[in-house]
């Protein structure tokens, strides 16, 4: 039985769509030196999906006061914000978003589902605070594995890709 139930139900959203904080990458210690010992220094590369009305300029000092706190006693924290973004929510009923299914329906020959998703690029959060909407889109299928260490992209997918983004242009270049 599964800790929560409601987890293969809501599996797109949470692993989409909700606010997350992944680690990208851990550092520490030496990986060649044949002795039990603790590493003096470590490091690690973070970053936080914002949502709704969050705020990066909140969320970032209340994450580095969970940090401080959680640390050991006698523990050196250095914490560097590299970039932030605010979140953006796109309509999944814009004009764009409506022509952009249509395209690649035209070309596939069905629908494709809309998931929402986030991300971490500033210029669509931009965008989407102004009321223009962006249509954000890959090419690939389950096997496609994206953001794994194997992902991949068949070959076979690359005209239809090529179709599908010359379709989409074809049906944007009327939306005013």
């Amino acid at each position: 039985m599964p800790a929560d139930a409601a987890a293969g139900e809501e599996f797109y959203v949470r692993t989409w769509a909700e606010p997350s904080v992944d680690v990208h990458g851990i550092q520490g210690g030496s990986p060649v030196l044949q002795k039990t010992v603790i590493a003096v220094a470590a490091e690690a590369n973070v970053s936080i999906r914002l949502v709704g009305d969050q705020n990066p300029t909140v969320i970032a000092p209340a994450f580095e006061a969970l940090l401080r706190d959680a640390a050991p006693a006698g523990t050196e924290l250095e914490v560097t914000l590299l970039s932030s973004a605010p979140p953006g929510l796109i309509p999944s009923d814009a004009v764009a978003v409506v022509r952009g299914l249509d395209a690649f329906e035209e070309v596939l020959g069905v629908r494709p589902l809309l998931i929402r998703s986030g991300g971490a690029i500033p210029l669509v959060s931009a965008l989407a605070s102004r009321g223009v909407a962006t249509v954000l889109t890959g090419f690939s299928l389950n096997e496609s594995n994206i953001h794994s260490p194997n992902e991949r992209i068949p070959t076979a997918y690359l005209p239809l890709g090529i179709e599908a983004a010359a379709a989409l242009y074809r049906h944007l270049a009327d939306v005013g």
